[in-house]
């Protein structure tokens, strides 16, 4: 006679489909055995219950023992864990693991996990290897640079530590794997002393330009994109802080009488990013200015002076100067500027990226 089962055990039945053939052990009886264990309690006090199945009840025991060794990790497994695949991991945190992040971040990290999601996306995420992510990175790593196959695996790590934190994985074994060196990047297009020079020198005036009969210049004032110009390049702040740029930020004097002397500076805290954040911490930074951009600024004040927009007015602190809301539409904006050849091609740099000019001397 079967005795009832103790309190904390498993239970395991078979459950027919058709006529039973054994009663006592169920060897040819057409069906599955069963089992289930309690992994907890609801805030009611109804137990939470996971079952399995299997075709033998050798495997319902291997599973159930699994399922205790989950819980002995302090994992709770949930219903559907183990189908759960890696592009299905990936695909979780894309829509619930990056909150208040913008658009263009996350198709930049969907861009990144395809190469590795082709690899390793059907891999159910339990059986998931540290040898998979290497596979995965070494095979991105043949056809990407090196900073996209960091980013990867970078993203990889988020997207499994995301489904740490949800019990689906006990453990993130892409924090195992190293990351491999992919393929060189294009060449660096910072500009040369000599191109630098040539910007600078040129940006102080507007090309000659003729206008069609009735047409007016529309373009803005030559101190405003020397200014401009000046300031990046000097400075090394990326076009995204400057356009932000207040004069409320600028102090073109100083404190010479203190101690130490407080030299002219500008403060890096806002950018035109959403929430008006920059794109790091460390971003937020003041910077000393050198004096080709103290007479650069000073120039663009008495411009804006002369023509009634001196700072303050309206109660507001306006803008210190109001360039193209794009950095593809500065790099068209200043095309043509440099004749004499020596300086670089509007236009050919990547929309958005830092302005510098390679020597790092330019900026004391």
């Amino acid at each position: 006679m079967a005795t009832r089962r103790r309190r904390g055990e498993d239970g395991i039945s078979f459950e027919h489909r058709g006529l039973c053939r054994d009663p006592g052990r169920h060897r040819h009886c057409p069906g599955l055995w069963r089992g289930e264990v309690t992994v907890g309690y609801t805030g009611d006090g109804k137990r939470t219950r996971r079952k399995v199945s299997g075709q033998t009840k050798a495997a319902v025991v291997d599973k159930l023992r699994d399922l205790h060794t989950q819980l002995d990790k302090g994992v709770t497994p949930k219903a559907g864990y183990v189908h759960y695949t890696v592009r299905q991991a990936a695909q979780d945190w894309l829509a619930h693991g990056l909150d208040g992040r913008s658009a263009k971040t996350i198709t930049k990290n969907q861009n990144v996990l395809a190469p590795i999601l082709k690899v390793i996306g059907a891999r159910k995420l339990r059986e998931l290897t540290a040898a998979d992510v290497r596979r995965a990175l070494s095979e991105m790593a043949a056809g990407y640079s090196s900073a996209a196959v960091s980013m990867g695996h970078l993203a990889l790590k988020r997207a499994i530590r995301h489904a740490e934190a949800n019990d689906l994985v006990a453990r993130n074994v892409a924090a195992l794997a190293d990351t491999p060196n992919g393929q060189h990047g294009r060449p660096s297009k910072s500009l040369t002393l000599d191109q630098a020079v040539a910007v600078i020198t040129t940006a102080g005036t507007l090309p000659v330009m003729e206008l069609r009969p009735g047409l007016k210049d529309v373009r803005r004032p030559a101190a405003l994109m020397h200014a401009y110009i000046v300031l990046s390049l000097l400075c090394g702040i990326r076009t995204e802080e400057a356009r932000a740029l207040r004069w409320a930020h600028v102090d073109l004097d100083g404190d010479p009488a203190a101690r130490p002397a407080v030299p002219p500076h500008v403060a890096m805290w806002r950018s035109v990013r959403a929430h008006g954040e920059t794109k790091t911490e460390r971003s937020r930074r003041t910077l000393g200015l050198p004096q080709l951009a103290v007479q650069a600024l000073r120039a663009l004040l008495e411009t804006q002076t002369a023509g009634g927009s001196r700072p303050g007015t309206a109660g507001r602190t306006p803008a210190l100067y109001s360039p193209p809301t794009s950095a593809s539409r500065w790099t068209r904006a200043t095309s043509g500027r440099c004749s004499n050849g020596s300086a670089p091609k509007p236009g050919s740099g990547k929309a958005g990226r830092r302005v510098s000019c390679g020597p790092r001397s330019l900026a004391c």
